[in-house]
Parts: structure tokens; sequence; C-alpha cells
């Protein structure tokens, strides 16, 4: 039976440095990559619309951006331009992802969660409000949005079984005959909770220091811990990842 749930708040992390850009006159959040016409009046499309759009679509009213400390241009710009409200988290040299995210637990402790990453770009447009149904008809604690992996030596591709529950997940694998990797997430508060004590926990540890620590390894922490890890595929085309040099420049050249 279909069980109940809160419902969702967006969750959007944004506190990386954007490095793999080179130097930038702005966060790469905000990045123009297109002028639309609305009404006859210029509209400047920035990376994270695309995102913003997306929860929009699924209802989603409240955000939740977490952002490294001057990143201001980021409040500055979305406080005039966003049609959802936005709160922001501050983190400071935030050392990888899953930290990142869980700087906004206490704020979100008791909602579900859709996490989508601000400079991803896809066409999708029931995406959220389909791995959310999935979350409630499955009695998942995760649901992971599946896109084709354009490059899946350096994506997290997933291995999923033949009722959709995720078995592996393979962070950037060197060779690797999966297809797909995810791109968009929904959770729920059991989750939210795991993903705060597990990246405390990892903190205090002194094994791999210098191992980075991505979202899908707390995923693959919960599965280990019990938790019930779903996936549906939301797309037929693989996600454009904007913080590449080479995808930025085909977005203004139009590609």
């Amino acid at each position: 039976m279909k069980r109940n749930l809160p419902s969702l708040v967006g969750l959007i992390p944004a506190a990386g440095k954007g490095t793999r850009l080179g130097a930038m006159p702005l966060s790469k959040e905000i990045l123009p990559i297109a002028v639309n016409q609305k009404n006859g009046v210029p509209k400047v499309q920035v990376v994270a619309d695309c995102l913003l759009q997306h929860f929009a679509a699924a209802g989603i009213d409240q955000v939740y951006w977490v952002i490294g400390r001057g990143k201001w241009d980021i409040p500055n710009y979305f406080s005039h331009a966003a049609k959802i409200a936005s709160a922001y988290v501050v983190i400071e040299n935030s050392p990888n992802t899953p930290t990142t995210l869980s700087a906004a637990v206490p704020f979100i402790a008791d909602r579900c969660v859709a996490l989508g990453f601000p400079d991803i770009l896809f066409d999708a447009p029931d995406a959220f409000n389909q791995i959310y149904r999935e979350l409630g008809k499955r009695k998942a604690d995760v649901v992971l949005g599946l896109f084709p992996a354009a490059l899946p030596q350096s994506q997290d591709v997933v291995e999923v079984d033949d009722k959709g529950i995720v078995q592996r997940i393979f962070v950037k694998p060197k060779r690797t005959k999966l297809t797909h990797t995810w791109g968009i997430a929904v959770w729920t508060p059991t989750f939210s909770a795991f993903l705060s004590e597990w990246v405390v926990r990892h903190a205090r540890s002194r094994k791999s220091p210098s191992k980075e620590m991505y979202v899908s390894d707390a995923v693959l922490a919960a599965m280990k811990q019990g938790l019930r890890v779903c996936a549906v595929n939301v797309s037929e085309q693989p996600f454009f990842d904007i913080g590449l040099p080479e995808n930025l420049q085909r977005t203004w050249r139009g590609d």
C-alpha cells in the first residue's frame, strides 16, 4: 500500500569553487547560457535556471541552497530572479558534496528532499514527480533518477535489478558495461538523518583521508545499513554537465 510522505523541498549544493572552469568573474551557477524572449522582453537564462524550472514543475515551492562563503552573487541574483522561495545555508571550505548537503539537514530534517545539481542541464519535465511517486510506491528511502551515461568512466554508473532496486553504484569506473548514471534523487527524512551521521563518522575516521567522498558513497553506505534504494529511468537523453569547459562552450555556441 502506498504510504503518505512529507512534502518535497529542493536541495542544491553550490559550495564548490568551479575549478574545472578556471578563473571566472562570477559563480558558475549563474553563468548566462542563453537569452530568451518573454513577451517581447529579453530574458537571460543562467545555468541553475534549468534545475529551478524542474523543481517548479514538480510543485516544489521552497529550495535550500548550500553555498560557499563568498558566493554572495547567487542570493543576490536569485533574490529578484527566482520564482521559488529560496533559503541559503553558508558553509566554509566544504571538502565534498556530502558534507555540503549535510549542512542543510537541520533545516529539512522532517521533509522529503529533492536533490538536484545546479550545473546540470536535462530535459525531463516530470522527472522529480516521477521519482517522488516511486519513493512512496516502493516504500524506498532513496530513489535515484537515471540518465544514459554519456561518459561512463567519469560518472557514477548504477546497477539495478529487474525490480528497480539498486544493487551497486560504481564511482567513475575505469571499465564498465553499465549504461546509466544518476543525476537527480529524492529521499526521506530517514536518509537525511543517516547522511548527517555518516558525514560526522567519516570526518572522524582516519581511513583514506585523501580519498574524495561522493554522494554515491553515502548512498552505498546507507544500502549496507539496510536502507532501501531504488532507481528509475527519467530520460532517454544524457544530462549535460556545464561544469565541463567544453560543454559550456557548446552551450554558448548553441550546439
